[in-house]
């Protein structure tokens, strides 16, 4: 074929790309006319651009047919054994993964596209890879990491005299500055990349740089300012090619229509954007989205703004933006807050300030998921190792042998790297073993100081308070005190003993030693011990349980449900009622007795009936406001676990609740 042949069989190529773009938005291109473009007499490198500039377009307006077109072509390089055009097609594989929110194999990705393109010497190809690196790495809030990939680009881009990669990397160090809050560095690269942009052409690095610097003066209230820029932002966005652009200036504008009380406006750009977010299927724009909804439409009820956040939540957990997440935990507690909830708002709290301390701490975690993604990168350089070696055995029958013997040695180097792991494992283990005796040994020590060293002194507070009482003349404005002091240091009592018998329990593992014994005579004893508390409310507790039954069980655990459920019963039963105990077979199993305790007290509500035996129960005051601390029930039930019974309740607001309880018989 001669020259001007060739050419035009080029410009006719080119033609056939450019009539697919348009056909793509309607519907996926057709593999085989791909392979059929990849078996065409252009250049491997000429062949490389103009796929790219599909899969740029495919990218652009939402489109999945971006990976269909780079993983055909990537087979084709592999083939080929073309490095340049592999280190294209994976890093518009990466570029993919990044737009839609999966941001581990983005980067996996973009570092393997990294090391082909220094093997090529692909200079545009490498600032590329800095770029998206750079980009990955400030979601994840590493922003040393993210400057330093910026920086290697830069370098490229300044020694080339690139004033368009220029802005781009300038834009985004700015951009990187102003998410770890160095103001002055982020104006400083902003004016840097707006001086260069305006004497360039359209582009998006120049919409970018337009759409940061309203951001950047949105934030610091120079509202007139960032309308112009980003009207600006909208207008030049308004094309096609530049949809992620578009949604940006759509939200923003949205968002400062609604900071200055245009809410419908403000509510209009941001579901405009949120459809394109939809239709393009970007959950890490769609999460800014539903959390632009619950902080500027908190008119709405509080359930409804908890959606919204649920949403966005849900988004997150997919992109593994932790920004973003440090503010939805931040949203959560805010609402919970405003609900009166405060357990659920103090738990988001709790979980945005450790993730505040794991992004900007150094921390092993990060160290360990760099190493894990340098071995998965070193496999798959393993893997197309691999397939080249089957190429040419394929090709050549001389090269048989060859392919056997790097198969051998790969596999000696995989053995050898397996044995250095285990041996790695076993002193690990040896060591965590020496770690957990020593841990074990303190948390018995921890049990021993908590229980004896700090109970007493809280114990001896009511002993110390009725030798008062006695002894001295207290005027009438302190009785009271007092006795309000005493009552707190019973309920403190009380509680400490139940979080002993939870950490014995849960952590130093107690043993269960059952027995057998006659339940009426620890009855007996529960309520002789209660009696004082029933008689201040002057309440009847009437033991009706049978004189001549055993049960097999831990009478240590039999005894705290007793008294556990006698005190609920007394603390929410009217004054001058009555309380049941009684017991009887269980008729769905001859080998158990079912024991129940009955009050004719408040009742309890239906929706707290399902979590009564739960920690997420809230506790409730009594009929003579005596607090409670919602351990106890949920201690019972574990007890009761133990000694393979079950427990249940039945309640009725306002006539009372019988608790029932089975254990086997001896």
């Amino acid at each position: 074929m001669n020259l001007c042949k060739r050419k035009r069989h080029s410009l006719l190529l080119l033609f056939f790309f450019a009539c697919s773009f348009i056909a793509g938005a309607q519907e996926k291109p057709g593999i085989t006319d791909l392979n059929n473009f990849l078996k065409g007499n252009l250049s491997d490198s000429a062949k490389t651009i103009l796929i790219n500039k599909a899969i740029d377009y495919y990218n652009s307006t939402g489109n999945d047919s971006a990976t269909i077109y780079a993983d055909a072509a990537l087979q084709f390089f592999l083939e080929r054994k073309y490095y340049d055009g592999q280190a294209w097609m994976i890093f518009a594989q990466a570029d993919y993964d990044d737009t839609h929110g999966s941001t581990l194999p983005a980067g996996e990705k973009g570092l393997y596209a990294l090391s082909l393109f220094k093997k090529e010497n692909d200079t545009r190809g490498m600032a590329d890879a800095y770029n998206l690196l750079g980009g990955l790495e400030d979601k994840k809030g590493n922003f040393d990491k993210a400057i330093a990939y910026l920086i290697e680009e830069l370098k490229i881009y300044t020694a080339s005299g690139d004033e368009n990669g220029m802005l781009r990397a300038w834009t985004n160090m700015g951009s990187v500055y102003d998410d770890s809050h160095d103001t002055t560095k982020t104006l400083e690269y902003y004016m840097k990349a707006d001086s260069i942009s305006r004497s360039l052409p359209l582009s998006d690095n120049v919409i970018a740089i337009n759409n940061d610097l309203g951001v950047y003066y949105f934030v610091r209230k120079d509202t007139a300012k960032a309308f112009s820029y980003f009207r600006k932002v909208l207008q030049y966005s308004d094309k096609p090619g530049y949809i992620l652009t578009h949604i940006k200036a759509l939200m923003n504008l949205g968002v400062m229509n609604c900071e200055t009380g245009k809410k419908k406006e403000g509510e209009r750009c941001l579901y405009d954007a949120l459809a394109l977010t939809k239709q393009c299927r970007l959950p890490d724009q769609e999460t800014t989205l539903w959390m632009n909804f619950a902080w500027y439409f908190n008119d709405k009820p509080i359930d409804t703004l908890i959606s919204y956040i649920d949403k966005a939540y849900e988004l997150v957990k997919i992109t593994g933006n932790k920004k973003k997440e440090l503010l939805i935990y931040d949203a959560y507690a805010e609402l919970y807050e405003r609900k009166d909830n405060y357990k659920e708002a103090n738990k988001y709290l709790k979980l945005e300030r450790g993730l505040t301390d794991s992004m900007y701490n150094v921390n092993k975690e990060k160290e360990l998921a760099n190493i894990a993604a340098v071995y998965d990168l070193k496999s798959s350089n393993a893997k197309v190792r691999q397939l080249e070696v089957l190429i040419k055995r394929n090709q050549v029958k001389d090269n048989i042998i060859i392919g056997i013997a790097l198969i051998i040695v790969l596999l000696c180097f995989v053995l050898l790297f397996y044995y250095q792991k285990i041996r790695r494992l076993n002193n690990n283990l040896e060591e965590g073993k020496k770690a957990l005796a020593e841990l074990n040994t303190m948390k018995d020590k921890l049990f021993s100081v908590i229980g004896h060293d700090m109970r007493g002194p809280i114990a001896n507070i009511p002993v110390l308070i009725n030798m008062i009482e006695s002894e001295v003349e207290i005027p009438e404005e302190y009785k009271e005190a007092l006795t309000m002091l005493k009552e707190h240091a019973g309920i403190t009592i009380e509680t400490f003993d139940k979080l002993m018998l939870l950490g014995k329990q849960y952590i130093k593992g107690d043993n269960f030693k059952p027995e057998k014994f006659n339940p009426k005579i620890l009855i007996h004893k529960s309520v002789e011990l209660i009696s004082f508390d029933a008689g201040k409310k002057n309440i009847t507790i009437k033991d009706l349980t049978p004189d001549n039954i055993e049960i097999f069980a831990d009478a240590s655990h039999f005894d705290f449900i007793v008294r556990n459920l006698l005190s609920n019963a007394i603390k929410f039963s009217f004054t001058n009622s009555t309380i049941e105990i009684n017991a009887m077979r269980d008729t769905s199993d001859k080998n158990s007795i079912v024991f129940s305790v009955k009050d004719h007290g408040t009742g309890i509500e239906e929706q707290k009936l399902q979590h009564i035996f739960t920690a997420s129960v809230t506790s409730t005051f009594g009929t003579g406001r005596e607090k409670g601390n919602g351990i106890g029930l949920m201690l019972c039930k574990d007890f009761i676990n133990h000694n393979n019974g079950r427990i249940w309740v039945e309640s009725k607001k306002g006539e009372g609740t019988t608790f029932y309880f089975s254990l086997k018989t001896a």
